[in-house]
């Protein structure tokens, strides 16, 4: 089989949507990630093996409150998709942490659905039905037969000197399939 690379225009940012052999592998979902979840629909896809957010801006992860997040993921595992794992920017978890503490002194409706999406990814986590990790430079590329995806940029501590600069701290990923990189 071959590798197809699809890129959906998603708002200002793509979603790119690597398909091969057996893996499907989404970077960024956009603003609109309904318009994901109906493009894999009609190719009757059913697993995302992997999606990597290649950081926290909202034309790549518009998901400021985790709540479109959850509501992509109950979508999609409403008619018994699976999802591997999420390669999420560093730091994620903890900036919501931090709005919840915010929104509970200040919007009562942004704090119960950002506490309702961090409990329901949470509960994912904790059943095994989405994997989340952190995603920074990793010297283990994901694999499955002949594609293979290196994490090559940032590394966490240039992560930690950059904070609050999300274009300087993204994702560098290079895809290698077979020969082809």
């Amino acid at each position: 089989m071959a590798c197809e690379i699809s890129f959906l225009p998603v708002g200002n940012a793509d979603c790119i949507v690597i398909h091969a052999d057996d893996s499907l592998v989404i970077v960024d979902l956009g603003k609109n990630p309904r318009f994901i979840y109906n493009w894999l629909r009609r190719r009757e896809f059913n697993r995302i093996d992997r999606i990597y957010i290649t950081h926290n801006h909202r034309d790549h992860f518009p998901f400021s409150s985790l709540k479109k997040l959850v509501d992509f993921l109950e979508l999609w595992f409403s008619n018994g998709s699976e999802i591997g794992i999420f390669s999420l920017p560093l730091g994620i978890y903890g900036d919501a942490f931090n709005k919840l503490h915010v929104f509970e002194q200040t919007d009562h409706q942004r704090y119960q659905e950002l506490k309702d999406a961090i409990d329901r990814l949470g509960d994912w986590d904790l059943s095994g039905r989405v994997e989340s990790v952190p995603a920074f430079r990793d010297p283990t590329p994901y694999s499955l037969a002949d594609l293979e995806i290196h994490t090559l940029h940032p590394r966490q501590i240039f992560i930690e000197r950059h904070k609050g600069r999300m274009n300087e701290i993204s994702l560098v990923l290079r895809i290698k399939y077979g020969e082809f990189v």
